[in-house]
């Protein structure tokens, strides 16, 4: 089973074709489009089952909890930048919805999936890297994570160069 529709809320050009190159079903840029609006009309009113929170800044917080359906999951992977305030009432407590952290002990557990994942070639993670660079080269990979408008996916380093 998988996931109805996947709605990808972002503002970045490049990152937003990523999503669009691994599944996302409908693009939503959350500088020039009306996210709450456009989400529950695509789901009757419904919300959407699982919210996973990459941001971690107030708007995307708040957006979150809107649009987080009844008994839904909300999963807080985005780390912000000081306290936040959210709404525990209408977000939480009168939808019934779950909150998930990153940390824990299924953190670890998750890695050495992923890398056997990786490792037996069951998982295509190609259309989100945008740049390989050797592990010397880390300041400029550093350099294209942190440009401004974003122009980069993920960077890969490779200790004793990149591979053929």
């Amino acid at each position: 089973a998988g996931a109805a529709r996947i709605y990808l809320v972002g503002r970045h050009p490049v990152r937003m074709e990523i999503a669009r190159k691994v599944g996302a079903d409908v693009l939503i840029n959350d500088k020039t489009d009306d996210v709450e609006k456009i989400v529950m009309e695509d789901t009757e009113g419904v919300g959407v089952d699982i919210v996973l929170d990459m941001a971690g800044t107030q708007r995307a917080i708040d957006l979150g909890f809107k649009l987080v359906r009844k008994g839904g999951r909300y999963s807080a992977f985005g780390v912000a930048s000081g306290p936040v305030n959210w709404d525990l009432n209408n977000g939480v407590v009168f939808k019934g919805a779950t909150i998930f952290g990153i940390n824990g002990r299924l953190m670890f557990d998750t890695w050495f999936k992923v890398k056997n994942l990786l490792r037996y070639k069951k998982l295509d993670i190609s259309p989100i890297v945008t740049h390989k660079l050797s592990l010397e080269e880390y300041e400029k990979g550093f350099e294209l994570m942190m440009k401004r408008p974003k122009i980069s996916g993920k960077v890969v380093l490779f200790p004793g160069g990149v591979p053929a």
